[in-house]
């Protein structure tokens, strides 16, 4: 968990399935950012 204030570390995510995935910061942008994940929501239906 990152603090608050801390900087977006240097990973890439994917934005859609058939795109290549890119860096995370370029995703968020300026400004406050609150992200949650939920690693098992991949089925299609």
């Amino acid at each position: 968990m990152l603090e608050a204030g801390a900087s977006v570390p240097d990973v890439h995510v994917w934005t859609d399935i058939r795109e290549e995935p890119e860096p995370l910061r370029d995703v968020l942008g300026d400004g406050l950012t609150l992200l949650s994940f939920y690693l098992f929501d991949w089925s299609p239906g």
